[in-house]
Parts: C-alpha cells; structure tokens; sequence
C-alpha cells in the first residue's frame, strides 16, 4: 500500500530511511509470531537493492547485511551475509501483455528480466557498474559496501557458515568444537 507508494518517490532520503525502516520490521524480535508481516518488510528491502538511486542502493545492501548502525553483533553480520547470498528476490507480479495472449519478443525479454533473482546476483551486478562510475562519491560508496561485504562474510566463516552450502551453526555450538580441539592437541 502506502510503503509501496514510497518506492516510486522521488526523494532519495524518503527512501533510504524505507531500507532502514524496513530492516528494523523484519529482524524485530517482536514479530516473531508474525512471520508474514517480517516477509513483507523483507521483501520490500529486497525491491530497494533495485533502486536507481546508488545511495538507496547501497543503504539497503548495508541493511540486508546486518549493517545499520554500530551495534551489529557478529551473529547479525552472519545471518547478513547468509541472507545476501541465499535469499530470492520475488518481484511482484505486473499486468503485462504476455498474460494478455500477445506475446513479442519485447515481452519475452521483459519477462526473462522479472525471473526470481539471488540477491547476491544483483548486488554484485549493482558494484560491477558502480566501479565503473567516473564519480569518486559512488566508487567510494562502493568500497565500504564491498568492506561491509567482506565484514560480514569474515563473520559468517567465523561462526561456521561457510560460504556456500554450508548451514550456520549455533555459536555456542562452535565454540565448544573449538574448546575441544584445543584440548585434544599435545603441548609442545
């Protein structure tokens, strides 16, 4: 509805505090019981990483990888980066004219673009071109995302998610592993 609407605005700040706004929603712990209501905002982040606007870009990139403010813990930079390289974006459907029955080449082009798409995909599309920009303000803006980036990957390797593939494992649990080896290894 109305968050929908903030979407086509044009004012660049509107829509940088929507990424923030909804990256509160949908980690608060509040609304657990309300999966649907956190899939919502989620999924609204996920539309803002398509925006025109590199900064709004880049905010919401910064807001699905944990990154918010400086009080990010080493478990939220983890489910970042797991976020960012396994979640789906699901654009919502649009009338278009190929569920009209006229289908063209157009069309079929536009469609194969709406395809579901890794959210680790578009971003890494979205920092090729920024690192293609002449502007110092969007190259520099891309290399703390790509900083925050390799932050939040360091944080999900630390805890036990490994890249690709590999499930995240409770930090309690990994630490115990960790106690255990270095118990077993002789002195030396």
């Amino acid at each position: 509805g109305a968050l929908q609407d903030i979407l086509h605005l044009h004012d660049v700040l509107a829509r940088v505090y929507l990424a923030k706004l909804c990256h509160s929603i949908s980690r608060a712990r509040v609304l657990d019981e309300r999966p649907d209501i956190k899939s919502q905002y989620s999924s609204l982040l996920y539309q803002l990483l398509l925006d025109p606007s590199d900064r709004v870009c880049f905010e919401a990139i910064l807001c699905v990888l944990g990154k918010v403010d400086n009080t990010e813990s080493t478990e939220d930079r983890a489910g970042g980066w797991i976020r960012l390289t396994r979640e789906i974006l699901k654009l919502p459907e649009a009338p278009s004219v190929a569920s009209k029955g006229l289908l063209s080449k157009a069309s079929e082009k536009s469609s194969k673009a709406r395809r579901p798409q890794p959210l680790i995909k578009l971003v890494m599309r979205r920092l090729e071109s920024s690192f293609r920009s002449f502007s110092r303000p969007v190259l520099h803006a891309a290399a703390r995302v790509v900083q925050e980036m390799g932050k939040s990957r360091a944080a999900a390797y630390s805890l036990g998610a490994y890249d690709e593939g590999a499930n995240l494992q409770a930090y309690s649990d990994n630490v115990e592993s960790l106690d255990s080896d270095e118990n077993s290894q002789p002195e030396g």
